[in-house]
């Protein structure tokens, strides 16, 4: 670790040095990474669709210069912003990027490197420790020990409110503290670039043969698409939310006062002490007598969410907490927190997409948070009817299709699984088939009856579905849809539990069977998919050996595991479960990333900038395995053009073992469209 013990004096643009000096030394500098430039805002606030900058720091790794909003706006400093020869380093990028333009300056053109992004990419695990912050990473790597903002200049003031007090200050006091902000963001470029390029990667899809490879060809773009992700925002139809509001609020009264009736006392339903009173005290004291399903760390019967859902079956009360619970978390979190994110004017909400959000490299958003909009189920769909692509805009959705089993079967190399999703079979239905001896076309018959609303006879419209079978056959099959739909709900859940390190005892509770029948169907899958177990126990070991102890996505992405060779058993666990979930989810994340870029830089669709490409169309949102653009809505051919386009992009986005695919539709809103 550097140690830098002398920083160089903090420069006021205008003062001293020349305006014109400053600007062509800039300009003079290398293209590229050598001429790189570290670049910093201080702002109004940290609202990113309605704050601008008051100051802008630079640094070129040997001197630190603080510039006025004016002196930033000085055409040849936008001359460097619409270079696309320039590389830019920040930290947290894509806010400077917005504070910029917001004051109306052009699109950074050039490459924009976050060592936030950096950082992560280089160790992980600092974000639950350490921290990803600049001050904790210049403290760690450059031995520079930067002053907060409130030791700075002597205020208590919220993030923001700052700005004022900036403008109330020394100016070589704002020098001294918002130049050392991008001197260091360009040190630590430097320094994580170094341990990038010597962090070597096994073979993989992209043939990258070091971390720095990686990143250069996947986070880089990704910042700069999710930045115009977050620039473009998505819109609400704020008086749908509003029509959702009052019977919502009356069906909430509703379950209240039923609550209280069932309870036989006032009830809180969000109090666990009154719950627990009620719950679990004797029937003569009042209560319902009910046994503890498990407790709290002090002792205490818990009344969590798994413990009322494990009630609710046989216990009304319990079933109208759960759903008055769920009222609640509606309004508050979506029908209202959706409205109060959304900017006036616009009724467009602005998330933070967090490209160093998740160990794993998947997406997380907050500022909403989209990532937790439920993707199954009557609420899921009442609340995505809400997001629309704006007035003359539909929206084009495209997900893929089982791509974590598809990413399973190209890890482990299972023969079956590979064939099986080659032959464009259903998984989960052939896994059942597998499990239960039984032919893989009579149990898609027996979820094709389950899902026939009831109004139609199965037999009846059976026979037309399906005419390859007879009454007598279609009979059968009707006798036993209760055995083979249920074996396909129980393959699915193995397959998706065994990624995230699911054991028999969550899959026992979720498919409401004994631990011992759990064990059971969980070797009659490893039994249809032999190679799965091998691949699990080799990647596991993997973990243990390597002295990095690291597993990696299929495109070389670590993910360090420190913890498999823990002493505690719980931690250990944790860390073994990772090592079969981090491969599997990190590469469906980088996959769908690499999607977005292609996406977002195809002349067509995306464009490579904020306007976005020449059919009009942009991206809005990722959430989970989904992908959101919008396209004019008065042109059905550009339509059908932009779904097909962005199908096939994000079909092109990795070579596995097994086909990629993805499927997807055109509405004016997320629901109709998914």
């Amino acid at each position: 670790m550097a140690n830098f013990n002398v920083l160089p004096p903090a420069l006021v643009v205008g003062r001293d040095t020349d305006d014109s000096e400053f600007y062509e030394h800039l300009l003079n500098l290398p293209c590229g990474w050598d001429g790189r430039i570290a670049f910093d805002t201080e702002t109004t606030g940290i609202d990113v669709a309605r704050d601008v900058p008051l100051f802008a720091s630079v640094s070129d790794g040997e001197s630190r210069w603080l510039l006025t909003l004016q002196q930033l706006m000085d055409p040849r400093f936008v001359a460097l912003i619409e270079d696309a020869e320039r590389c830019w380093v920040m930290a947290n990028a894509k806010f400077d990027m917005h504070m910029v333009h917001n004051v109306g300056l052009p699109e950074f053109a050039g490459q924009v490197v976050d060592v936030i992004i950096q950082c992560a990419l280089r160790d992980e695990n600092r974000k639950g420790g350490a921290g990803l912050g600049l001050k904790e990473q210049a403290r760690d790597y450059l031995g520079i020990q930067m002053r907060s903002f409130k030791d700075t200049f002597d205020v208590r003031v919220k993030a923001s409110d700052e700005g004022r007090a900036l403008l109330d200050a020394d100016i070589d006091l704002v020098a001294g503290y918002a130049s050392l902000d991008a001197y260091a963001t360009w040190l630590l470029s430097e320094e994580h670039e170094r341990v990038l390029r010597v962090t070597k990667v096994p073979d993989n899809l992209m043939q990258y043969t070091n971390l720095a490879q990686y990143f250069w060809d996947l986070e880089v773009p990704f910042t700069k698409t999710l930045w115009r992700m977050e620039r473009r925002g998505v819109c609400i139809d704020v008086p749908y939310l509003d029509g959702l509001k009052t019977p919502m609020e009356a069906r909430k009264e509703d379950l209240l006062k039923e609550i209280m009736l069932l309870a036989q006392r006032p009830l809180n339903p969000n109090s666990p002490a009154q719950l627990k009173e009620v719950l679990f005290s004797a029937r003569d004291q009042g209560g319902l007598g009910l046994r503890p399903k498990k407790y709290t760390n002090s002792g205490a019967p818990s009344t969590d969410e798994d413990t009322l859902k494990a009630f609710s079956a046989s216990v009304p009360l319990c079933a109208a907490i759960l759903e008055y619970r769920k009222l609640t978390k509606i309004l508050s979190t979506y029908v209202a927190g959706l409205q109060k994110a959304a900017v006036p004017k616009t009724n467009r909400i602005h998330t933070r997409f967090n490209q160093a959000g998740t160990v794993t490299g998947r997406l997380s958003s907050s500022e909403p948070n989209l990532q937790n909009i439920p993707a199954r189920g009557d609420v899921g769909k009442m609340l995505r009817k809400a997001f629309t692509a704006g007035n003359g805009y539909d929206m084009v959705v495209a997900d893929y299709s089982q791509m974590e089993m598809c990413v399973m079967a190209h890890v482990s190399g299972d023969k079956a699984m590979i064939d099986a999703i080659t032959n464009g079979l259903d998984l989960h239905s052939f896994t059942a088939s597998k499990m239960l001896g039984v032919e893989y076309e009579h149990v898609l018959v027996a979820k094709w009856m389950k899902d026939l609303p009831e109004v139609y006879c199965e037999i009846e419209q059976g026979l037309d579905a399906w005419p390859q079978y007879d009454v007598e056959t279609l009979m059968d099959i009707s006798r036993r849809s209760k055995d083979l739909v249920g074996a396909r709900t129980a393959a699915k859940a193995i397959g998706f539990g065994l990624m995230y390190g699911r054991g028999p005892g969550a899959l026992a509770e979720e498919l409401g069977v004994t631990r011992n029948e759990a064990k059971d169907l969980i070797e009659q899958w490893f039994d249809t998919f032999p190679s799965v177990r091998s691949y699990i126990d080799w990647v596991q070991n993997e973990a243990r050996t390597r002295e990095d102890h690291a597993v990696f996505t299929c495109f070389g992405r670590p993910r360090r595991l420190t913890t498999i060779t823990s002493s505690n058993h719980g931690v250990r666990a944790k860390a073994e479960r990772d090592a079969i979930n981090a491969p599997i989810q990190g590469s469906a994340s980088c996959i769908t990333k690499r999607a977005m870029i292609l996406i977002d830089r195809d002349p067509e669709l995306g464009g490579d900038c904020l306007a976005g490409g020449s059919w009009g169309t942009g991206l809005l949102l990722q959430v989970h395995d989904e992908i959101m653009l919008s396209v004019p809505a008065d042109n059905e051919e550009i339509k059908q053009w932009a779904n097909e386009k962005m199908q096939r992009l994000m079909v092109d986005a990795a070579q596995l073992r097994v086909p990629l695919k993805a499927t997807g539709g055109v509405a004016s809103n997320w629901e109709e469209a998914k």
